[in-house]
């Protein structure tokens, strides 16, 4: 569920039209649902926060919450004491994402480790959204076991 305020404050530093961002966060927070019991509806109430599914707006706004997460990891492969995953170096790759599937990539020593997680908390931070860790996998090869204890805090 994405923080309105975030999606606002994105649409602004893209630099978007005033008008146009005011209408596109006059769709986002004009959201009202109703509760079902019985098959009868009871009463309306405001949305808080959050893109309805299905609005055809809803997947373009995703992908300009998703681009303040892309840039982000980019500027975290720019700081000295990031590394690369080794086959990432050449391209300077440290992330994929497609759709809601994101991939990071980087040298498995804890310097690294911790400027990316320091993005993924920071993102969770401003947006309001959390990654699911029941379906977040980790995947780690040639590391020392000390690199364990980054994850375990």
């Amino acid at each position: 569920m994405v923080s309105w305020e975030f999606i606002e404050e994105a649409l602004h530093g893209y630099g978007f039209p005033e008008t146009f961002t005011r209408l596109v966060m006059n769709c986002a927070t004009s959201t009202k649902f109703s509760i079902k019991v019985n098959g009868e509806n009871y009463g309306y109430f405001k949305g808080k926060r959050g893109l309805r599914q299905g609005d055809p707006m809803s997947s373009l706004l995703f992908v300009l919450v998703m681009e303040y997460l892309s840039r982000a990891l980019q500027k975290v492969g720019e700081l000295p004491d990031f590394k690369f995953h080794p086959m990432c170096c050449g391209t300077k790759l440290n992330h994929l994402i497609f759709a809601d599937d994101l991939m990071l990539f980087c040298k498995g020593d804890l310097k690294s480790i911790r400027r990316m997680i320091e993005v993924l908390n920071h993102f969770s931070r401003v947006t309001g959204i959390v990654a699911n860790l029941d379906k977040s996998k980790i995947f780690v090869a040639g590391v020392d076991i000390a690199a364990d204890r980054i994850y375990t805090r």
